[in-house]
């Protein structure tokens, strides 16, 4: 009974403090390059540069959270809100982009795991947004079960609908981040809960021609000349604690949930094993961020790099399985690994066959 008790007491607690939250607050903890509350185009605002403000005795799962939002000047910035954070390392983020305001990418939604924010895993959560950087952007956001709505300014409809969310049945804190040029202001703040939070949607099956089921080793640092197509020695890098690791619905292995980097330039090594019933050779249509070399049976047989402009200059390295190679198959099983190194913006890779004739995949 006392527990019953306790946690309607924290229910009620935690429902009381919603509404605005002024970032004079106490209940705000605030990690930052620079972080101070001012007086900015007529709004108590925090301004902020590179950290984060973070309301953690917040139980959020679904509800509403807003603010408003100035990035004034020419620089280049990042204005997050940020959900459902179980710890620094890991939440739902949504950001504006003003320096990209028309284009495609102004407003993106990307779930962050071990401090990496796949937005190039998920080139479909993007929004053209046009801003106005002398005066207030107010973004709103509608959280529900699998589902985030997210709203610029004034409008009634969303800018941005993202179905399926893609950390799961989480609960966390939620609060703001600033990244990139500049200073951030951030005022108004306010946010609600859900009393009765929506069911979460199953993760859809992979489909059946998709290398779904891999293997990850431990994560290791890259060399400034970059990843080694050395096997023997790469096998040594990613060690003996190898885990399991498992596709979403569109094929995609966010690495990221798995590992976190080891530095800036951070590689892994995912393995599995496909069975062919006679010697034949499949099209494997594929794609990784950043770089990548593929082993078959222990031998180099691709490497490539697919990171941020590194094919042209505005290549953004979405992952798609978009590059094509020829893998000859021997009877029984034949071991197949990408080692993946990462910078920054998603840390992945797809891998499928047009058809799966005389083959087992895991």
């Amino acid at each position: 009974m006392q527990s019953v008790v306790f946690c309607l007491l924290v229910a009620s607690n935690l429902h009381a403090q919603e509404g605005p939250v002024p970032f004079t607050s106490d209940r705000w903890e605030i990690s930052a390059e620079e972080s101070e509350v001012v007086m900015f185009q007529g709004q108590q605002s925090l301004k902020m540069a590179g950290g984060t403000a973070l309301l953690s005795d917040v139980a959020f799962r679904d509800g509403t959270a807003e603010v408003d939002i100035s990035m004034p000047g020419e620089a280049s910035g990042f204005a997050y809100l940020i959900f459902r954070t179980e710890s620094a390392k890991g939440s739902e983020v949504v950001y504006v982009r003003m320096h990209k305001s028309g284009l495609p990418d102004a407003l993106q939604y990307a779930p962050s795991d071990n401090g990496n924010t796949a937005w190039q895993l998920y080139e479909k959560y993007n929004a053209p947004i046009v801003f106005d950087r002398n005066t207030w952007t107010h973004l709103r956001m509608e959280v529900a079960g699998s589902e985030a709505r997210f709203y610029i300014n004034e409008a009634t409809e969303p800018a941005l609908v993202v179905p399926d969310l893609r950390r799961g049945d989480v609960t966390g804190a939620l609060g703001v981040h600033g990244g990139g040029g500049g200073p951030i202001y951030f005022a108004n703040f306010r946010y609600t809960t859900a009393a009765q939070p929506r069911p979460i949607t199953p993760e859809p099956p992979v489909p059946p021609n998709v290398l779904g089921q891999w293997e990850v080793s431990e994560s290791f640092e890259v060399p400034a000349e970059g990843l080694s197509s050395d096997y023997e020695a790469l096998m040594q890098q990613g060690g003996t604690d190898w885990v399991t690791a498992t596709g979403e619905a569109s094929g995609i292995v966010n690495l990221s949930k798995y590992r976190g980097k080891s530095s800036q330039r951070g590689a892994v090594l995912a393995r599995t094993t496909i069975q062919s019933s006679r010697d034949q050779t499949k099209a494997l249509h594929f794609g990784y961020s950043d770089d990548v070399v593929v082993f078959l049976n222990g031998k180099p047989v691709y490497a490539g790099v697919a990171g941020w402009r590194s094919r042209y200059m505005l290549f953004q390295g979405f992952v798609t399985a978009d590059d094509v190679l020829y893998l000859d198959l021997n009877e029984g099983d034949n071991e197949l690994v990408f080692a993946v190194y990462e910078v920054f913006g998603g840390w992945g890779l797809i891998a499928q066959f047009d058809d799966t004739e005389g083959m087992t995949l895991p």
